[in-house]
């Protein structure tokens, strides 16, 4: 039949099984532990004898004034 346009074809048809996607084993109960944690610059102690302990899903705030050691405890956690 000439002028008839051709039939549109369906599109594929996909089909998924749902699954339950197995947990991880846990490998700690602590993602960060320090127990009595010095930690020094130049020879001068910015944080002395520090146990901290912070579980997987847990925030925290880390405040204190210029110099006192933020940065160089977040350096210390890169292992720079």
């Amino acid at each position: 039949m000439a002028g008839h346009a051709p039939r549109p074809t369906a599109a594929p048809r996909i089909t998924a099984t749902p699954r339950k996607i197995p947990a991880l084993p846990r490998l700690a109960d602590s993602v960060i532990h320090f127990r009595a944690l010095t930690l020094a610059r130049a020879g001068r102690p910015l944080v002395e004898d520090l146990t901290l302990q912070i579980h997987p899903g847990q925030k925290i705030g880390l405040v204190g004034a210029n110099g006192c050691g933020k940065s160089s405890l977040f350096a210390l956690l890169r292992a720079k």
